[in-house]
């Protein structure tokens, strides 16, 4: 009767320790591998990504990204073309659109918003507690995570962003940083600052004391932020314009959309004082444009503007940018 007493406390004492060791290998799951386990709900737009996003994302965005994803899933369901004034299909080669009534397709308001407000709100962040942390090994902790946010699992971005300078070199690196939800390291070899990005990371991890290390971050958080501004000015710069000139087309619309949601994600942006260059309301109103009134307005437009603005305020070539 001892033996099976024994046993029986032998055996819940192996099942207590099995479910314990359980509990703790989901308590040791690093922040980082949060972070990359969440990157999947970038390549959608629908009310389920923003929420599972919620608790990294900036939380004055989620309002916004909330009522265009449920924007896309109605017009989603609508079979009829769009004309103006009415959301619903725009043909696109073997794909479809899906606009609202300002001929917008808000799943790239969603998708390229959540960049700002999923990766470069998360990154800045963790970039501001690397700024204020006492010691080298929190800021460097920090910096781990903060970086995350952008690229993903630190060593195997590096390996992927290792390229050629071709454009086919380009474009597989950034197809493969694709495939794994990761928009922001997808633009970044798309706008060639991928080496600036490495190079200045490298800076900011060699960095031993306060005086190397709050420069060097500084310098990293401008190349990160260069990036979505890039993207906004290509985007808007260039295709909106074409809208304007008579080219309305699918692929116009569909890159402008884009800019639209990389307009909105640049409030996340913030200067070298810490500083927003642009209030959430400015890059909301650029966000819902009226696409129709684009195409019949006779002077450049409040977009095309923007665009301008933005290129200014980063120091972007804008001729160079809006060649693509």
């Amino acid at each position: 009767m001892k033996k099976v007493i024994l046993s029986m406390l032998a055996i819940s004492a192996l099942m207590f320790t099995s479910c314990s060791e359980d509990d703790d290998m989901k308590s040791k799951r690093t922040k980082e591998e949060e972070i990359i386990s969440l990157f999947k709900n970038l390549n959608n737009g629908e009310v389920k990504n923003v929420e599972a996003l919620k608790d990294h994302l900036d939380k004055n965005s989620i309002a916004d990204l909330t009522k265009w994803a449920t924007e896309f899933e109605k017009v989603k369901t609508i079979t009829t073309l769009a004309e103006q004034g009415k959301a619903g299909q725009m043909p696109r080669g073997k794909k479809t659109l899906y606009l609202n009534e300002k001929a917008v397709e808000p799943l790239q308001l969603v998708k390229k918003g959540m960049v700002g407000a999923f990766q470069l709100n998360g990154f800045n962040t963790y970039a501001h507690k690397a700024y204020t942390s006492k010691t080298n090994d929190d800021r460097q902790a920090n910096i781990l995570t903060a970086v995350t946010y952008l690229v993903g699992n630190l060593e195997s971005a590096k390996q992927t962003a290792n390229v050629g300078d071709t454009k086919d070199d380009i474009k597989k690196a950034a197809k493969a940083f694709g495939n794994e939800g990761n928009s922001f390291a997808k633009y970044m070899m798309v706008t060639r600052l991928h080496k600036d990005f490495f190079a200045t990371l490298k800076e900011v991890q060699n960095a031993k004391d306060t005086k190397t290390f709050k420069p060097a971050l500084t310098k990293l958080t401008n190349v990160a932020n260069k990036v979505i501004a890039m993207r906004t000015v290509a985007y808007l710069g260039g295709y909106a314009e074409k809208l304007r000139n008579k080219q309305w087309t699918a692929d116009n619309i569909h890159e402008v959309s884009e800019g639209l949601g990389f307009a909105y994600a640049l409030y996340v942006a913030r200067n070298d004082k810490g500083q927003p260059y642009y209030t959430q309301e400015e890059v909301k109103k650029i966000a819902e444009t009226d696409l129709w009134a684009v195409k019949v307005a006779n002077e450049e437009t409040e977009v095309y503007k923007f665009a301008k603005k933005v290129a200014n305020d980063f120091n972007i070539n804008f001729e160079e940018v809006t060649k693509e």
